[in-house]
């Protein structure tokens, strides 16, 4: 399972190994914190963590990047859901079902109920249309975690594409689509403030990314990022952008508690400085992506992984829980069992590399399991 589409040019081979890195970091930063009573603020706070959590909005940006205005609206989203609304409702059900019996038989007392729950807690559960105080993002019983992130991405391309030939018509069409976007996802956080089907609630921000994503793309500003730094003119650019961003990691700090609805210390209003401090980091990396990839073996490494970040979404939790449960008690009120660094780490790592050994060998199995 991969995400051809984002490679469809070769001068942006960049990008794969950019979500290389993010989607590896938040593997390793799942098996660390999602254990009995972790949560994200485990880990402690600083500029350097939140500049590299904000690898995660570079996946809405990318899929504004790659948008196709030649497409219908209708094709656009219908592409699109399919792959994530399809296949992620696909896994939520497998791969609940296979940690359901593989618990059991390790000898775990559970029942079809625990199964369901699993399943409603995934999609939102009891906390539907309550405080987005209440809301559990990142717990599940069964196998789960990093699921929301998929379900706000999917209610985001539905707005998204009805308006992004619009958006990209000008600049003025772009910024009012921006503004109307964050004082949209402003209202739903800050003033209707409950959680909403999907995470609809975040989806106005995500979308206000993939319209900046779009606005690149409309300038080459990605080609420029992988071409261009032979001039003098790309290191001013990326100092001032750099500055600009540490200055508000520093001042303003984002925090790294996106699944969470927190974007600062100042709730919705921290919404805009939030937007504009995941814009300048992620050009930052892309910047630094262009210098590690000359490092011997880092393009391919990280290339890969990066064309398999869809999977290791999916399956990163189940196959690291596969892995550590016959080892350490479950008490089924997180992701994974309390075990210490010198499993989990190790276990995020395997788990990573099974995932997308596998993913590289499905398009053979695929074609040997339906040869006619």
């Amino acid at each position: 399972m991969s995400d051809n589409a984002l490679a469809s040019s070769p001068r942006l081979k960049n990008v794969d190994v950019v979500k290389g890195f993010a989607a590896l970091a938040i593997v390793i930063l799942h098996a660390i914190v999602l254990q009995p009573g972790g949560t994200p603020d485990d880990v402690t706070s600083s500029p350097a963590l939140d500049f590299l959590y904000s690898g995660l909005f570079l996946f809405f940006i990318f899929s504004g990047y790659f948008y196709r205005p030649n497409r219908s609206v209708a094709d656009n989203i219908k592409r699109r859901l399919y792959q994530l609304v399809f296949v992620s409702s696909v896994c939520i059900i497998a791969l609940s079902a296979i940690m359901w019996v593989y618990l059991i038989l390790l000898g775990y007392d559970l029942g079809p109920s625990d199964l369901f729950d699993s399943l409603w807690l995934v999609i939102g559960g009891k906390t539907v249309f309550q405080d987005l105080s209440s809301a559990p993002t990142s717990l599940y019983t069964m196998s789960l975690s990093g699921y929301y992130f998929i379900q706000i991405m999917a209610c985001a391309f539905v707005i998204f594409y009805p308006l992004a030939n619009f958006a990209i018509k000008s600049n003025r069409n772009l910024l009012v689509t921006i503004a109307a976007m964050l004082v949209a996802g402003f209202v739903l956080v800050e003033i209707v403030h409950i959680k909403l089907p999907l995470q609809f609630h975040q989806a106005p921000l995500a979308a206000a990314f993939m319209f900046v994503g779009a606005f690149m793309k409309k300038i080459e500003l990605l080609n420029y990022i992988e071409t261009g730094w032979r001039t003098k003119r790309y290191w001013v650019i990326c100092a001032v952008v750099t500055a600009c961003a540490f200055a508000l990691l520093v001042f303003i700090p984002p925090g790294h508690k996106y699944d969470l609805v927190y974007y600062g210390a100042y709730g919705g209003y921290s919404m805009l400085p939030f937007f504009i401090t995941m814009i300048l980091c992620g050009y930052t990396l892309m910047v630094l992506t262009n210098i590690l990839v000359r490092i011997p073996g880092v393009k391919q490494v990280f290339g890969t992984i990066g064309k398999h970040s869809l999977a290791m979404l999916l399956f990163h939790v189940t196959f690291i829980k596969l892995l550590v449960i016959p080892f350490y008690h479950f008490d089924g009120t997180s992701a994974f069992p309390a075990m210490p660094l010198t499993s989990s780490v190790p276990a995020a790592l395997i788990a990573s590399a099974a995932i997308v050994i596998l993913a590289e060998l499905y398009p053979t199995i695929k074609a040997k399991l339906f040869k006619k």
